[in-house]
């Protein structure tokens, strides 16, 4: 399976030689760092503020740990990103609870902070993330990386995909499930999780494929796969294989759709960069978000006319302003016909339209849809050592997706 082309993305924006290196060798390899937004402390604030590092922790795992060894429900704790598993990571969370006292957390996750605060944080609820990355790769690449950073920041930074975590690192099939949830084909979406038989070669996975026997399969799936048993769990109960996804958590559910979402924003993004043009470049029908010095979006749209084309223009060179495309909902609005033909094109080839995002038989996974920016750049490139780099970037923009453009991971 190609992990690129499951995630819809299949153009690269830099022409220059990328040196041959590897990622996430080991998670220390891999830190990233929170940039909070400001959080005013309150010795008798309504929530507790955690600061936990994590080693190869998933973010939503530690969420359950977390409240387990509390003994508070999962709803009580909040936090305002998610992060990569197979790294080291720095992150806040929140828990609505008057007890400060918090228990050892076991082997990979630390607690290196915690205070009161009235201000319950929220997914999003963050400036940006600061990386540390050691690339491994035998020679000396800092000259070939700053000159490809150079070459982004020339020409108005790298394609801002939505990165291969999103679709599942280990298993990239959660687009996949999205579309037949769109699709409304529950049985199917149930399966597809539980066992894809193009990339699952497991014997516990082929065997449900082919039997279909939830009690069974709960009797071979290992008890670390805690969603496939809550979804095998839910079918036992109910007798019905299409209401196992329905065993997950609703944020677990609509990731599904998300991942749908992000898959044809990535096929758009490409087709875009296929053009040739530079990542700072507007046209007329454009719509465009101003963006803050981590490039975050403020979701006010100004749409490029030819009465103010340059003047867009002019501000996009300067990274004020950058052009979005369309995330598919049910609310979609289209600036031009090309981009509406684009998206109403990819959705019709999986059979879908933009009033399939409104579910009505699961409501709460509906999506209204959203425009998301098409470039961005690093903050504060620097190569702070032997193959070893360091860099900031905005919420939800993935340092996947600048990797790609200056490395060429050895599965390239």
């Amino acid at each position: 399976m190609n992990i690129e082309h499951e995630a819809g993305i299949r153009a690269r924006f830099s022409h220059l030689e990328r040196p041959h290196g590897a990622i996430k060798v080991s998670p220390s390899d891999f830190m990233v760092s929170e940039i909070p937004e400001e959080l005013p402390r309150r010795n008798d604030g309504k929530f507790l503020i955690l600061r936990v590092r994590l080693t190869n922790f998933d973010t939503t795992v530690f969420v359950n740990h977390l409240s387990r060894k509390l003994g508070i429900s999962r709803k009580r704790v909040t936090f305002s990103g998610t992060k990569d598993k197979r790294a080291v990571t720095e992150q806040y969370f929140c828990l609505n609870t008057q007890n400060s006292d918090v228990p050892n957390l076991g082997d990979g996750a630390e607690i290196l902070e915690s205070f009161r605060t009235d201000k319950m944080l929220r997914l999003g609820d963050l400036l940006g993330n600061r990386f540390s990355i050691r690339i491994s790769t035998e020679a000396d690449q800092g000259e070939a990386l700053n000159k490809s950073v150079r070459f982004l920041l020339d020409h108005g930074g790298f394609p801002n995909f939505y990165g291969p975590q999103r679709f599942g690192t280990l298993r990239p099939i959660t687009q996949r499930v999205g579309r037949l949830i769109l699709q409304k084909r529950m049985e199917d979406a149930v399966v597809e999780y539980l066992c894809d038989p193009e990339f699952d070669k497991e014997q516990y996975r082929m065997d449900f494929f082919n039997h279909r026997d939830a009690k069974k399969a709960l009797k071979e799936f290992p008890m670390h796969l805690r969603h496939e048993r809550s979804i095998l769990g839910k079918i036992a109960e109910t007798g019905k294989i299409s209401e196992g996804l329905s065993g997950l958590p609703l944020e677990l559910r609509m990731m599904f759709i998300h991942a749908y979402q992000s898959y044809i924003f990535n096929v758009m993004l490409s087709e875009r960069i296929l053009e040739g043009r530079d990542m700072y470049q507007v046209e007329v029908g454009d719509v465009c978000y101003s963006v803050d010095g981590y490039f975050n979006a403020e979701k006010v749209p100004v749409e490029v006319t030819n009465f103010n084309f340059q003047k867009i223009l002019d501000l996009s060179r300067s990274d004020k302003i950058r052009a979005t495309i369309p995330i598919a909902g049910y609310e979609t609005r289209f600036a031009s016909d090309r981009e509406k033909n684009a998206t109403l094109d990819l959705l019709e080839s999986d059979g879908l339209s933009l009033q399939d995002f409104k579910l009505r038989d699961d409501r709460d996974l509906s999506s209204k849809g959203e425009r998301r920016i098409i470039s961005c750049k690093p903050l504060g490139f620097t190569v702070t050592s032997r193959n070893v780099i360091e860099f900031s970037l905005g919420k939800g923009i993935y340092a996947t997706s600048l990797l790609r453009e200056i490395i060429r991971e050895n599965s390239d």
